[in-house]
């Protein structure tokens, strides 16, 4: 019974730990998503119209391409790509949880490593590429976190089935 009940309070633990990671990061993952509803089509139609777009726009539109794996970046290709009936959808449906390390790399190098890459920088640029901004900044957060708690969450799975599995094993002794 002693070693059971120790195992399901290092459990309550861990999971306290992972649950307390991902509250912080998750009102602003929520924020960013709702602000995507406030970009309208006609904002986007405006930034696909340009021939060659404010740097800060293009490079706002690249990152959220290449956040959704998208790997030609050339100015033509992310018009297209704006064009797309579910380019905001697939932006709102994005999971953080599927960003490799190397792509989470590859953006903070490229993108939020540079202090004139923010979001306010952005919004004056653009409101509507300062929000992706926004959420792309969410997104490496959430992201990181989830990725940083990894193991974490494995070893309170692992805990969980061994505090299960110790409860089976007494249970048969009776």
């Amino acid at each position: 019974q002693t070693k059971v009940e120790q195992r399901r309070q290092e459990v309550a633990v861990e999971k306290a730990k992972v649950d307390s990671e991902l509250a912080t990061v998750e009102p602003l993952v929520n924020e960013a998503r709702q602000a995507l509803d406030n970009i309208l089509k006609q904002a986007l139609d405006e930034i696909r119209a340009l021939p060659a777009p404010p740097e800060k726009v293009r490079m706002a539109i690249e990152m959220v391409c290449l956040t959704l794996g998208e790997t030609n970046l050339d100015w033509g290709s992310l018009k297209k790509i704006m064009r797309k009936d579910d380019f905001i959808p697939s932006i709102k449906q994005f999971k953080a949880e599927s960003l490799s390390r190397q792509t989470r790399q590859q953006l903070e190098k490229r993108f939020f490593s540079n202090p004139d890459f923010t979001y306010e920088t952005v919004n004056n640029a653009s409101r509507a590429c300062g929000t992706l901004v926004k959420w792309g900044q969410s997104m490496i957060r959430y992201a990181d976190i989830v990725h940083s708690i990894e193991p974490l969450t494995n070893l309170v799975k692992s805990l969980e089935k061994e505090a299960d599995d110790l409860t089976t094993q007494q249970q048969e002794l009776k």
